[in-house]
């Protein structure tokens, strides 16, 4: 058997593996499509090497040629497929018809000039070499986020497209020997395999890192931060602003009588208050604040660069907000507010926390529906206001 054939079986091969050992890392249904497609394409590849071994014993030279034509094309086409789907992109089929137009114009070039066998190779390879570039072209522009994965696999489809212009120069209009381009294909092949094998495994496990660590870091009901996201962030964000001095403020906010909400309408009702509260939130805070759940009905609100006066002012908004907010099944729904700033307390996050918390007991203690804020008096007490 060739050398060349017997290398690109093994990279194949290997291939094949890699895709496959990326299914378990496929925690959604697209990218685990992906996966599949990943694998299916490095096996028609490396059955397109088969052939060069058995099919003469079985086949006529034109039907092993088809065949071949038909497992590479088929191998190329769900390799370029499974890029869109991992980007969550619907397959662009007149792009792809392009694509693979001059592949399938190798047939006919077979069919009529079968004694110009570099036509077919020229013609090949810019199939191949079409689809590098758009693969690539998609992963740029779709592919969020980008991991060394994704630019590793970026890196090697422009490699392969190069290659592959290369080897259809050489065959359509430089003129070179069958065995010269063999020689270069035998060399951008294996890389183009192996490294898409290699760098879009690390991309699905850096994928499935950080939603591992995403998972870890929100609530699953709300999709906020939770309660040790947010200290995390808070802790970072205090030592930040005491380094600075920089003002910074935390908001509590309470949703008010959730717990009728539930008895009266159910806890199913009860979630859907919760979600559209955070979606509030989410949607009245700055990018730069930090939104958790840290309780069951209780949300927290950390605000840099922001002072009392600021804060109170966004919890009023809020407040208003949610006072007109369309609950579910037409529920009404109002909540409390308590807040806090660094000129409030102790400079740590528990000190912080807990008047925000003392301020927002003061409001829900005055008829609910009112923010409320704890400030400290010369002899370091506390001392409450409406804010």
């Amino acid at each position: 058997m060739d050398q060349s054939i017997f290398v690109s079986a093994v990279v194949c091969s290997l291939c094949f593996l890699m895709a496959i050992a990326m299914l378990p890392l496929a925690g959604r249904e697209s990218p685990a499509r992906a996966a599949i497609l990943y694998g299916t394409g490095f096996l028609l590849m490396g059955a397109t090497v088969v052939t060069y071994v058995f099919a003469p014993a079985f086949l006529s030279g034109t039907a092993e040629i088809v065949l071949r034509g038909a497992l590479i094309l088929g191998g190329f086409a769900t390799l370029w497929a499974s890029a869109w789907i991992r980007c969550a992109r619907p397959v662009p089929a007149l792009l792809f018809l392009l694509i693979l137009s001059p592949a399938l114009a190798s047939f006919v070039l077979y069919l009529g000039f079968s004694d110009r066998p570099l036509l077919r190779f020229g013609f090949a390879a810019i199939s191949i070499a079409m689809g590098c570039i758009a693969s690539a072209c998609c992963l740029v522009r779709y592919k969020v986020p980008r991991n060394v994965g994704d630019i590793g696999t970026v890196a090697v489809l422009a490699f392969g497209a190069g290659g592959e212009l290369w080897v259809a120069a050489g065959a359509l209009l430089l003129g070179y020997d069958q065995q010269a381009l063999i020689n270069v294909y035998a060399v951008v092949a294996p890389v183009l395999f192996v490294g898409l094998g290699i760098f879009v495994f690390q991309s699905y496990a850096l994928d499935a890192m950080e939603e591992l660590n995403r998972r870890a870091q929100t609530d699953s009901l709300t999709g906020l931060l939770n309660r040790r996201a947010f200290d995390e962030r808070f802790a970072r964000a205090l030592a930040a602003a005491q380094r600075y001095r920089r003002p910074l403020s935390v908001v509590i906010a309470d949703i008010d009588h959730f717990k009728d909400i539930n008895d009266t309408h159910g806890h199913g009702t009860g979630d859907q208050v919760l979600v559209a509260f955070a979606q509030l939130l989410q949607t009245q805070s700055r990018t730069v604040d930090s939104v958790a759940r840290i309780g069951g009905e209780e949300f927290a609100i950390l605000m840099p660069e922001v002072d009392a006066a600021g804060a109170a002012g966004y919890a009023e908004r809020l407040r208003h907000a949610v006072e007109h907010m369309p609950g579910p099944e037409g529920i009404g729904i109002t909540a409390s507010f308590g807040l806090a700033d660094l000129v409030d307390a102790r400079p740590d996050v528990a000190s912080l926390l807990g008047r925000a918390d003392e301020a927002l007991y003061v409001a829900k203690a005055g008829g609910r529906n009112r923010v409320s804020r704890c400030v400290r008096d010369s002899g370091l007490g506390a001392a409450h206001r409406a804010a």
